[in-house]
């Protein structure tokens, strides 16, 4: 518990339903939990020494200003480390997370698949919904087959199937804007809880993309 937090109980709770989270970007929230549990332990070790050096050191003598500064800089010194160590865990959680996208985007067409490719374009607008379906059917574990028939459906012919199609657009600006405010709260968190920082260490949002890119790589891999 971190000395005169007010919000250490609202931190450890956090902490606790991070433990909870799963899938891939589950990862994230529990490195900056975890981030936040070293940044904290660093500042509380500083005020003890703080408050050591006050009953120590004569206020404001050479003794007190040089063992201030001593104080200061290794928490300084410590926080870097703690920004840069969790900077790189996310970082290669996201990473992971991108590299499976790029895998889904660049799997190769079954054998036909560019003659198909190649007519459903021709016939761009002008395919029945018996043939758009069965179109889907068939390449429905193929990403580029599957955003080329959709794009070549005629207006409203989705809404009208039924179907949707999530491009790779939104699964990578949602990952692309986890990861900004990841790297946001690293470098500015100084112990505070401002909403950002709370619905970052409470994972629901985070969540919410990682289901949405399961959902994606489940889409293409069957």
């Amino acid at each position: 518990m971190i000395i005169d937090d007010a919000y250490a109980g609202m931190k450890d709770k956090y902490f606790e339903k991070a433990q909870t989270k799963t899938g891939v970007l589950s990862g994230v929230v529990k490195s900056l939990n975890d981030f936040v549990k070293k940044y904290d332990s660093a500042k509380q070790t500083m005020n003890s020494d703080m408050q050591e050096l006050k009953q120590t050191y004569v206020y404001n003598s050479a003794p007190f200003e040089l063992k201030h500064m001593e104080i200061f800089n290794t928490f300084n010194d410590a926080v870097a480390q703690i920004r840069e160590e969790s900077k790189t865990q996310i970082q290669d959680v996201i990473q992971k997370v991108r590299d499976k996208v790029s895998e889904i985007i660049t799997s190769p067409l079954p054998e036909g698949g560019m003659d198909d490719i190649n007519m459903i374009r021709s016939f761009a607008g002008k395919l029945s919904d018996d043939e758009i379906k069965a179109f889907l059917n068939k390449y429905k574990n193929c990403y580029l087959a599957t955003k080329t028939i959709f794009e070549a459906m005629e207006e409203g012919q989705d809404d009208r199937l039924g179907v949707e199609f999530v491009t790779v657009k939104n699964i990578t600006d949602s990952i692309d804007s986890i990861e900004e405010m990841a790297m946001n709260m690293i470098r500015t968190y100084n112990g505070d809880m401002p909403y950002d920082v709370a619905v970052m260490l409470d994972g629901s949002e985070v969540q919410t993309v990682n289901d949405a890119f399961e959902s994606f790589v489940s889409t293409y891999e069957g």
